[in-house]
């Protein structure tokens, strides 16, 4: 039978057959963490067997996975400057579970961890377009949204002229 220990000594009849060094948690460092079997984790949350979840310094300085968890990766901060954005696929809810097939906006500026199961749209994050006067930008509803009071629905297209600074929202494309 193999465990864990946390503490320094050992009992009689207890052997050491492996160390572990603690991954130190900040601002700017997260793990992606998967529960290889369902347990109770010792900050009393309950974890299911495949359940993936984020460690950030929120939770603590420095982790040392326990028996039933096992480090999957380390994730970076995704920083976005005022003049930036991004799309997250699959965002994860209220319930700490992926929403799969939506989107979400962030705009900067802002610092954040994307979560188990998110992507950024296009793999990276977006400048902000800058549109100059003699320029526009045709763009196609994806999903049903409000338009400044214009009701657009999925395949409606508009344009959009400069001079202007201009996201697309998570309802909507560039088409070109």
């Amino acid at each position: 039978k193999q465990w864990y220990q946390r503490r320094v000594a050992i009992t009689a009849g207890e052997k050491i057959i492996g160390t572990l060094s603690a991954h130190k948690l900040n601002k700017k460092l997260a793990l992606h963490v998967v529960a290889i079997q369902s347990f109770t984790d010792r900050f009393g949350k309950k974890r299911k067997t495949g359940q993936e979840w984020l460690g950030t310094e929120k939770d603590a300085v420095s982790f040392i996975p326990d028996v039933f968890e096992e480090v999957k990766d380390t994730v970076a901060v995704t920083v976005l400057t005022d003049r930036q954005y991004c799309v997250i696929l699959d965002p994860v809810g209220a319930d700490g579970k992926n929403q799969f097939g939506r989107k979400k906006l962030v705009k900067g500026e802002k610092e954040f961890f994307l979560h188990p199961g998110e992507t950024l749209e296009n793999g990276e994050v977006q400048d902000v377009c800058i549109l100059l006067e003699d320029e526009a930008v045709v763009l196609r509803a994806i999903l049903p949204f409000s338009d400044n009071g214009v009701q657009r629905s999925p395949g409606d297209k508009w344009m959009l002229k400069g001079p202007r600074e201009f996201s697309p929202t998570a309802e909507m494309e560039v088409v070109s």
